[in-house]
């Protein structure tokens, strides 16, 4: 069952995937060396995430009652590893940029396989 907790402390990693992802877009476009490019560089860029509404929900959460220590370390542990993928892809589209090579979407990186 998921709950209230879960849920928004899966919205919070939504938002920083996103982030990350919107980063790794606008580094592929800064990559092309087009003055609209540059100029758009700047302006997908986030600058902030969502988090105080967020957090606003998860105080409500928290103030209704604390959630299972179960459901606090698997909740936690997901928000963590899907940051870590978001980081990695976002770190391998940005060298195959640096690098001049094609550019994945961040979708097909996350599809990889590592050893």
């Amino acid at each position: 069952m998921t709950t209230t907790y879960t849920k928004v402390v899966q919205q919070i990693g939504d938002d920083w995937v996103d982030a990350l992802n919107r980063t790794a877009d606008a580094a592929a476009k800064l990559a092309d060396g087009t003055q609209k490019a540059n100029a758009d560089f700047v302006k997908q860029l986030p600058t902030q995430l969502s988090l105080s509404e967020q957090a606003a929900k998860l105080n409500e959460t928290l103030a209704a009652g604390l959630p299972e220590p179960t459901e606090v370390i698997e909740a936690n542990y997901q928000l963590v590893q899907r940051l870590a993928t978001a980081h990695r892809d976002l770190a391998i589209r940005l060298t195959e940029v640096s690098s001049h090579k094609d550019v994945s979407s961040p979708k097909n990186v996350a599809s990889r396989k590592d050893g």
